[in-house]
């Protein structure tokens, strides 16, 4: 069963997770570093998310938390009602716009 907090990262993540080591199986962690590498991992992390529409991450995250005791067919229309909302936003057409030119998205939240 995957629980609300090792589906929060898969959701909000544009990246496969990897799954190298046994301690990431989902549920348990969903990365693992060294101690030297803490804070550089963690940065990394930081970054990642940080560039990506506020909006659409906000959303993601309350769904995961929402949808967490829903059944399929309720999980699956707020889904679509959050994918409607975000379409039209300007971070959805930033989005649309960085990709066809080739560049990273400056999104502005709204």
């Amino acid at each position: 069963m995957m629980t609300e907090t090792s589906a929060t990262p898969i959701a909000i993540n544009t990246n496969v997770l990897p799954l190298r080591r046994p301690q990431t199986r989902l549920g348990i962690f969903n990365r693992v570093t060294d101690a030297d590498h803490l804070l550089s991992t963690a940065r990394e992390y930081a970054v990642t998310f940080a560039a990506k529409a506020p909006l659409a991450l906000t959303l993601a995250r309350q769904a995961v938390h929402d949808s967490v005791n829903m059944p399929l067919k309720d999980v699956l229309a707020l889904e679509i009602e959050n994918q409607l909302r975000i379409f039209s936003t300007a971070d959805a057409k930033e989005g649309i716009r960085a990709f066809l030119e080739k560049r990273r998205p400056s999104f502005s939240g709204v």
